[in-house]
């Protein structure tokens, strides 16, 4: 084989070296583009359940503050019913009973002049 032979089969190598790098350069390119989607995929299923859970929490914060409302709401016909249901339902790590009465915050609905007006216990964490 002469030299114009090694030349040609030399070229022929170097294109199907070429194609194949061409090739593996395209399927890497399609695996990456598959991973993208699988990723994009993913992220937009984890927007749909944030909004989820944001919808749920608000709905649960929106039932929580009803039921303080109504919780606050209720009237006793006598101070020892009102102290009663206050000291029953006093939640951990309270900073004070605030009376409906007169807006002041006591150690308990029993310093208060009115208890039967009702009131809230405020907790350390700002709640009621």
């Amino acid at each position: 084989m002469g030299a114009a032979g090694q030349a040609q089969s030399q070229e022929a190598e170097r294109a199907r070296q070429s194609r194949q790098q061409a090739k593996l350069g395209q399927q890497a390119l399609q695996d990456r583009l598959e991973r993208q989607r699988a990723q994009q995929s993913r992220l937009e299923a984890l927007r749909e359940q944030r909004g989820r859970m944001e919808r749920d929490q608000a709905d649960a914060a929106a039932q929580v503050e009803a039921a303080s409302k109504a919780l606050q709401a209720i009237q006793f016909t006598t101070h020892q019913e009102a102290r009663c249901f206050a000291n029953a339902f006093k939640p951990d790590h309270c900073k004070g009973w605030l009376c409906n009465y007169a807006g002041v915050i006591h150690a308990s609905p029993n310093e208060c002049a009115e208890p039967g007006q009702g009131g809230v216990w405020l907790t350390d964490s700002g709640g009621q």
